[in-house]
């Protein structure tokens, strides 16, 4: 199994000729306090495209990947999309992840009200 630096790599290597500059580890914050950092940053003339590295596609890791795009974007402001990238799943835009965990949500609720 890759680790997390093996897996941004891979990512970078995908889309490094779609970008003017990519950067990775990016963090953000305020001046003085470090509130998170950007697995890679993509940087094209009038947009910056963030992109969230797990290494697991499971429920858990999924959700908290798009919290922290979501956070990121935030602090980062800009224009741009937001993708969270697995060795199993590729490169996902954030709002189908999102549209894929209200499905297991969903089917978690119904097993839970069948027992």
């Amino acid at each position: 199994m890759k680790n997390h630096d093996d897996n941004i790599r891979d990512l970078v290597d995908l889309i490094k000729d779609n970008y003017l500059a990519v950067l990775t580890n990016v963090e953000y914050g305020m001046a003085t306090l470090v509130q998170g950092e950007i697995d890679v940053l993509a940087l094209d003339y009038n947009r910056f495209d963030i992109y969230e590295v797990k290494g697991s596609s499971d429920f858990r890791s999924m959700r908290k990947a798009v919290e922290q795009v979501k956070i990121s974007r935030g602090y980062l402001g800009q224009q741009g999309s937001e993708f969270i990238y697995t060795p199993a799943n590729g490169i996902q835009p954030v709002e189908s992840v999102i549209e894929t965990l209200k499905k297991k949500r969903r089917r978690r609720k119904r097993r839970k009200s069948n027992k």
